[in-house]
């Protein structure tokens, strides 16, 4: 299924339980750690290269274009905006590369839009193992794509140019990452590869038994309670403790 798995984190334990019941695998579509980009700064952190992470910041931002003929200009059918529709999206990567959040705050408002729905969203992660991370998303800004990653032996910059979205085939090849380390600057090199392709491989794969999908139920509610957390911040003026990721 696409992501997010459900709009609440009650829905998404549901279609959990049902697909166990039933005994049929459920994949949730967060494509985006497939890119080559994504797996190469994975092997960068297994070995080291940026010391202990300390911060990160992540966004992923689209114009809206936002009418009321579209599902997403309503509250209803698209809570939390484009930091559930986006930065869910970034969540899932901050989590893959970084691991469980354990706390979150948020912020939302609705600056540029005459939709319902909040058009920014911002979201404070707190990471199990002490790093922090900014995580944010409008739908009223250009085409944006980034992830930042600072280290106490070096920084990470990963940036896409989105003008080619969405053509996601051609994401890893209009992105460049970058290895800021004490002594300079060094251009990561990466293998393109195709995550939508991946994706529906893998799924085949898992549907003759042959494996377990990366992305299943439990990772997709993982990230699906971020954005919720956040929400949930935004509206009591608390931080958010996760039960779940």
């Amino acid at each position: 299924v696409e992501k997010p798995i459900a709009d609440t984190l009650k829905d998404g334990y549901k279609i959990r339980e049902a697909c166990i019941a039933a005994g049929v695998v459920l994949m949730v579509g967060h494509d985006f750690r497939r890119l080559g980009a994504d797996r190469q700064v994975k092997e960068l952190l297994n070995e080291g290269r940026l010391g202990t992470v300390l911060l990160a910041e992540a966004n992923f931002s689209l114009p809206g274009n936002l009418t009321p003929d579209k599902w997403r200009f309503y509250r209803e059918t698209c809570p939390g905006g484009p930091l559930m529709q986006l930065g869910i999206h970034q969540a899932d990567t901050l989590r893959y590369w970084l691991g469980p959040v354990r706390r979150v705050q948020g912020s939302f408002a609705r600056t540029a839009t005459t939709a319902e729905i909040d058009d920014v969203g911002l979201a404070l992660l707190e990471f199990a193992g002490g790093a922090r991370a900014t995580l944010s998303s409008t739908y009223g800004a250009p085409k944006t794509f980034y992830l930042r990653l600072f280290g106490t032996e070096a920084n990470l910059h990963y940036e896409t140019d989105m003008s080619i979205w969405p053509r996601a085939d051609q994401m890893d090849a209009a992105t460049s990452l970058t290895l800021h380390t004490k002594t300079g600057s060094e251009a990561i090199d990466f293998a393109p590869r195709d995550m939508l392709v991946e994706e529906m491989e893998e799924f085949a794969a898992c549907i003759r038994g042959e494996t377990t999908p990366e992305t299943g139920p439990n990772e997709a509610l993982a990230a699906l309670e971020v954005i919720r957390g956040a929400l949930t911040s935004h509206e009591t003026g608390q931080i958010y403790t996760m039960e779940n990721s």
